[in-house]
């Protein structure tokens, strides 16, 4: 998110700062005051997202919203979903998964999700779209860019002794 949401709440657009403010110096710091408090802002949730671009609400006027990635599950997929919620051996991330889109078919909304699985509610925003375009296999985690783990706790570190 950037200094944008601030200056357009207050009624600025970028190229109007300048004019606003007698010199660039001074555009310079106002820019990074509203940069600082859209920061502190979004931290303290004042801040909500609709298709990845910030918002500013008023938490005691704000009108509750239904999510655009309404779920609706097949049995199959149901089942799957149930059976890797309760699956001890699973990794934790794909059971929290789980859990996620299960309260999201049962039409919870993402920040009740969110507080029941202690999630920040962007978090639950990003996995319930990625169900929603791609279904089970969007509950996987998708590789990331950069080198691998040079340290795997399988194998060890070499020149270790057996730690006694």
């Amino acid at each position: 998110m950037s200094a944008d949401v601030v200056l357009h709440a207050l009624g600025l657009e970028e190229f109007q700062l300048l004019e606003v403010v007698e010199n660039k110096e001074k555009a310079t710091l106002v820019h990074m005051f509203a940069n600082t408090m859209t920061y502190v802002l979004d931290n303290l949730g004042f801040f909500d997202y609709l298709d990845g671009k910030a918002c500013a609400i008023q938490e005691e006027h704000a009108v509750p919203r239904r999510s655009p990635y309404r779920i609706v599950l097949s049995e199959t997929e149901r089942r799957e979903l149930e059976r890797l919620a309760n699956k001890y051996t699973a990794p934790y991330y794909l059971v929290v998964r789980a859990k996620l889109v299960l309260m999201a078919a049962d039409g919870l909304d993402n920040k009740t999700i969110g507080e029941r699985l202690s999630l920040p509610r962007q978090v639950v925003t990003k996995w319930r779209k990625r169900f929603f375009e791609e279904r089970l296999a969007g509950l996987q985690d998708k590789p990331r860019p950069g080198r691998p783990p040079a340290f795997s706790p399988q194998r060890g570190r070499s020149g270790q002794g057996s730690g006694v």
